[in-house]
């Protein structure tokens, strides 16, 4: 087993537990495993400014605060209520204090983040804007099994 590297990974949670920091501030803290043992830490922290994104992620791993009445206690108790739970973290490398160190910077669903789609209006929008540009420009005949440089 080691620390999971740089990059995105499915996982499962193994554990979960309060915290806090030196300067006060509460967190939920999250131990994840990939299927090789490989693992990472993550924390979620419950300020004010940090709970609609914290709260988001504790539903999606199981944990729906208002149904559970806020009993933020049930991660004091072992397993955590969201053990076991399946999702795709996104390890990055950072540097604090001059060191580097791995952290979870997202968690999210299996399988990773939802693709984002834009409104009808801003498809359109972009499809103008492109067949716009694309058309009205002059289209350079590219010999067929040429190398042009790019890479597909």
């Amino acid at each position: 087993m080691s620390q999971l590297q740089a990059g995105n990974h499915e996982v499962q949670v193994v554990d979960a537990g309060l915290g806090k920091t030196q300067s006060g501030t509460e967190y939920v803290e999250i131990r994840f495993a990939d299927a090789n043992g490989d693992t990472a830490r993550g924390l979620l922290y419950l300020t004010p400014k940090a709970w609609p994104r914290a709260r988001q992620t504790l539903a999606m791993l199981g944990w729906d605060a208002e149904q559970r009445g806020y009993q933020f206690e049930d991660f004091n108790f072992s397993p955590s209520p969201i053990t076991g739970a399946a999702c795709n973290i996104e390890v990055a490398e950072e540097e604090y204090n001059g060191t580097k160190q791995l952290k979870v910077k997202w968690i999210n669903k299996p399988g990773g983040p939802d693709l984002r789609r834009l409104t009808d209006a801003e498809a359109n929008e972009i499809g103008e804007s492109l067949r716009a540009k694309l058309t009205d420009a002059p289209q350079p005949e590219l010999p067929i099994g040429e190398d042009d440089g790019l890479p597909f």
